[in-house]
């Protein structure tokens, strides 16, 4: 999660047939469904998910796979950063990879599972981000960053998701990359399918942007009082809304402290994984990020931000209200 899926899948939609003629195939079941293909395969679908199909998944799947026959190509892509959350012990935990095996067993199929990793730290910042805009999938989320950490530290251990999945999959078939945001995450993955992605209509996808420091305060505190984030499309305003709202603000960061606690925890296990899969490479964690240097620098929400969102989504309000 958080390293660049929802451009990939934006690229994916966009340039359909060129994959297709480059033998790589993506269905319209995993399109329609998108992360409920994963939802789908827990007991209860928690409830702030929007993307809610009425198939369960045993139908689900079944769709899935006879498109993916009928296709009658040799690659099939299927794409959702939700198997990896879900693959935590406090949702299905080992059960997302047996059930997804036992899906398509027996028509004869080889699997591989990419997995981008991104350093802990980001990776924090940037789910941390996703949930305040978003939602916690059960709740709403109002906590510190901090906070969120120490709630879901299962989901920084990448040594115990890989082998979560390589129990089942194989260690053989595991492809793991180190997750770097100054190169694109488009050209990074096709990469692994030898197609360039230079001579598509859109080589760039969409990102799926973060907000400020500034715009994530305002949504912390606006789901303390419960906002309502039921309706996906009407969540995408509001967050523009916030977003376009404040004329300055630095990037939501971690405190020095923060950032070297993380980081030392799972420098063991990093090690471990660049060990086995980046050939002893430390590069992707190993590295002072100047990012958190700056601290305090346009971060704090003040007065005169929040009467500047109020004014936009009310001239917002007004606007439609009267066309």
């Amino acid at each position: 999660m958080k390293t660049g899926t929802s451009a990939i899948q934006k690229f994916v939609q966009n340039n359909l047939q060129y994959l297709k003629s480059k033998n790589l195939f993506y269905s319209e079941t995993n399109i329609k469904a998108q992360n409920y293909l994963a939802f789908s395969l827990m007991n209860e679908v928690p409830s702030y998910v929007q993307q809610v199909l009425p198939e369960k998944a045993e139908r689900l799947y079944g769709k899935l796979i006879d498109e993916i026959i009928k296709s009658k190509q040799d690659r099939i892509l299927i794409s959702t950063e939700i198997y990896s959350l879900i693959s935590c012990d406090h949702f299905l935990g080992y059960e997302v990879p047996k059930r997804l095996f036992e899906f398509f067993k027996g028509y004869g199929f080889n699997f591989k599972i990419i997995l981008f990793l991104r350093r802990q730290d980001e990776f924090l910042l940037s789910m941390y981000n996703q949930i305040i805009k978003r939602h916690n999938f059960n709740n709403l989320y109002s906590n510190d960053i901090m906070s969120y950490y120490e709630d879901n530290q299962e989901i920084f251990d990448y040594e115990y998701l890989i082998n979560k999945w390589s129990n089942v999959f194989g260690l053989e078939n595991m492809i793991i990359k180190p997750f770097n945001k100054k190169d694109s995450i488009v050209d990074s993955f096709f990469k692994i399918f030898n197609i360039d992605t230079s001579k598509c209509i859109d080589n760039i996808g969409v990102n799926n942007k973060s907000l400020g420091s500034k715009s994530i305060e305002f949504m912390r505190l606006a789901n303390q009082f419960n906002i309502n984030k039921h309706d996906g499309g009407a969540n995408n305003t509001l967050i523009n809304l916030i977003r376009d709202a404040i004329s300055i603000e630095g990037e939501l960061e971690l405190e020095i402290k923060d950032s070297s606690l993380i980081l030392s925890k799972y420098n063991k296990l990093n090690t471990n994984i660049s060990n086995t899969f980046f050939k002893g490479d430390t590069s992707w964690f190993n590295y002072q990020d100047t990012s958190i240097i700056n601290e305090n620098k346009n971060l704090k929400l003040e007065i005169d931000d929040v009467v500047s969102i109020a004014v936009n989504i009310w001239n917002y309000f007004q606007k439609n209200n009267n066309a």
